[in-house]
Order: C-alpha cells, then structure tokens, then sequence
C-alpha cells in the first residue's frame, strides 16, 4: 500500500526524511500534484539509485492496482501514474508501467485519439527500443488503429510491426498483431477493388439501363461488397 512504501522509505533512508515526508504528505492526501512539485521531487530524489527504486516499486503497485480493478478512464491512479511518468521521462521501468495503463485507457485506439496514442507510444518505444512490454503495447495499439485505416496507410503499419518483430522475434503477442493487421490489409484491399468495381458497374448501368447481365454483374457485386 501507499502506506507502506512511505514508512519503507522512512525506515531505510532517515537523511532523506525531507523527500520520504513529502511522499507521504502528498500520498497520504490523496493530493494530485502538480508539475512544480513533481520537478521539486524529481531533483531531490533524482541522484539517489534506493529512493528511485523504492519510487519504482510504488508505481509498479499502483499500475497493478489501476489495472486490476478495470476501470480503465483516467481515474486518480491513472493520473499520478502519468505525473509520475512526466517527472521521469527517462526512467524505463515507470515508461513501461505508465504504457501498460496508458494503453489500457477505454477509447485511446479510435480516431484522432488513437493517431495521438501510438505517436506518442511509438516515441517511447523508440527511447527504449529493447523494451517487450512498450513493444507489444505498441503492436498492439498500432493493430486496432490499422481497422480505420486505408489500405496504403494499413501496409505502412505492417511495414512497422515487421521492424519491431524482427528486434523481438521470439514474441508472438508481435506476431499475433502482426498476423492481423495483414488481415486487415488484405480485406480492405479486396474492399476497395470491390468498391471500385461496383461504381464501374454503377455507371455502366446509367448508361445501359436495360442490360440484363450488367444488372446482375452489378447486383451480385453489391451482395459482395454488403459485407464489408
């Protein structure tokens, strides 16, 4: 619990009762801090390897906690996690806890908001690109986006996933997103040549409106194109 990282803290680093105080103050009251006060953290604990490891394994606890209780909107757990994050960009495990939430949030994967998200994931990823966990959360955010997308920009996201399976080969969550974005692909590939052989028939049909067979053609192309 909170609880008990700050008296771990307390109990293990008395110089630094300052930094273990200012935990518990902010912890203890629920308080959503600010970017002032996370930079004030951030340098005063920055240069100690056991604090920045006791703050590791308070995110780990609350990334736990936030994704075990499945409430996945930017909730209070969700937010101090991503405080955390912003205050220390370039620690890699509290990257990786803040990804695995972030990832999980309802809604994060669809429109302008999923573009957003694998931008910014796709940048982290790329800040620790030997990283699994932000790998398979990336591929993964990068395969739901791949369903709004044509099929120029979906082979653009299998070019992507194919990169990132390489440097982990042995992954198959990789490989199982990787497999379905080239579905996806596939289909809007016979989609969009249905499409446009069912607007050829359309305008044949205008202007030959008493052909049997292209009425057909055109209506048995419809019946395959309704699917999609």
């Amino acid at each position: 619990t909170a609880e008990t990282t700050v008296n771990r803290i307390k109990s293990q680093l008395n110089r630094y009762l300052d930094v273990s105080e200012f935990f518990q103050n902010i912890i203890g009251s629920g308080h959503q801090m600010d970017s002032k006060e996370f930079q004030a953290l951030s340098q005063m604990i920055s240069d100690d390897s056991q604090i920045i490891k006791e703050l590791e394994e308070y995110v780990t606890d609350i990334a736990l906690e936030y994704l075990d209780k499945e409430d996945f909107r930017k909730t209070k757990l969700f937010r101090e996690i991503e405080q955390i994050f912003l205050a220390f960009p370039e620690n890699e495990l509290i990257a990786e806890e803040y990804v695995s939430c972030f990832s999980s949030l309802d809604g994060i994967e669809k429109g302008k908001k999923g573009k957003k998200a694998c931008e910014m994931v796709e940048k982290i990823y790329h800040q620790y690109p030997n990283n699994r966990e932000i790998a398979i959360n990336l591929t993964y955010l990068l395969m739901i986006r791949s369903y709004e997308l044509n099929s120029n920009d979906c082979n653009k996201v299998i070019l992507c996933i194919q990169k990132i399976c390489e440097h982990f080969p042995d992954e198959s969550e990789i490989k199982e997103h990787l497999e379905e974005v080239n579905n996806v692909y596939q289909n809007k590939i016979e989609y969009e040549k249905l499409g446009l052989h069912a607007k050829l028939l359309s305008e044949k049909v205008a202007q030959n409106p008493d052909s049997t067979d292209l009425i057909l053609e055109y209506i048995e192309t419809l019946g395959m194109y309704a699917p999609y």
